[in-house]
């Protein structure tokens, strides 16, 4: 048996708690190794020490008079003092503070480096911007503020629709009952077809005549209803 193992069971060996499968073993092992035989007599030794002391005796009904004090103490501190708990703090000023300093300190920093002084070109670009002429947005026409003219008194949009549906009837008239006509590509002469007329895109508003819609726009020139500084 070696000493590792033989020392695990010197303190059950010296107490005479070893079963007697391993005690003969051990036993062979002392006799043969000094080592083990130091750490068995400091074994017997705590034991002897253990032995000469003076053993304490309590009560036969001390647990019962331990819990009952405890109950009396736990009672009288529960009746003198009130256990209620104390509301957390919504802000740690030991948390607040270092937080609020840094924001401060970004603050002026920010406010410092971008004070005006501290930009070479700002005076020239203020400069340049209060020498802009912004008169050009709120300019408008001399004579006519709403750009419309009327050269003809007696316009009106019905008459207009009246004409236009005309036009648009007329045009379907002249398609449904005309004949088609040939270009002869060699003179470039229109010459009658001899044999029926056939639309070229079989569409008979494809050819369809689209009245003309006028704008009408004031003789004036342009520059005269702007100013000089329109642009």
């Amino acid at each position: 048996m070696r000493c590792r193992k033989v020392r695990s069971y010197l303190s059950a060996y010296c107490n005479g708690e070893l079963s007697s499968r391993f005690k003969p073993a051990v036993s062979e092992h002392l006799s043969t190794c000094s080592a083990c035989r130091r750490e068995e007599a400091v074994y017997r030794s705590m034991s002897q020490a253990n032995e000469k002391l003076s053993t304490l005796t309590v009560c036969d009904d001390f647990n019962g008079k331990l819990l009952n004090r405890i109950a009396q103490e736990r009672f009288s501190e529960t009746r003198t003092k009130a256990f209620l708990p104390k509301r957390a703090p919504v802000i740690l000023w030991r948390q607040a503070i270092p937080a609020f300093v840094t924001t401060s300190l970004m603050i002026l920093l920010a406010i410092v480096a971008f004070s005006p002084k501290n930009i070479p070109l700002a005076d020239d670009i203020f400069a340049r911007r209060s020498a802009l002429d912004d008169s050009y947005l709120t300019v408008q026409p001399v004579d006519n503020v709403r750009r419309t003219a009327n050269l003809d008194k007696d316009w009106s949009l019905g008459n207009r629709l009246a004409w236009a549906e005309r036009m648009n009837r007329l045009s379907n008239a002249i398609v449904q009952q005309g004949a088609w006509r040939d270009i002869d590509r060699s003179y470039g002469l229109m010459t009658a077809s001899a044999q029926a007329p056939t639309p070229v895109p079989y569409v008979l508003g494809y050819y369809k005549v689209r009245p003309v819609v006028r704008v009408y726009m004031s003789l004036e020139s342009p520059s005269a209803k702007e100013g000089g500084r329109a642009y």
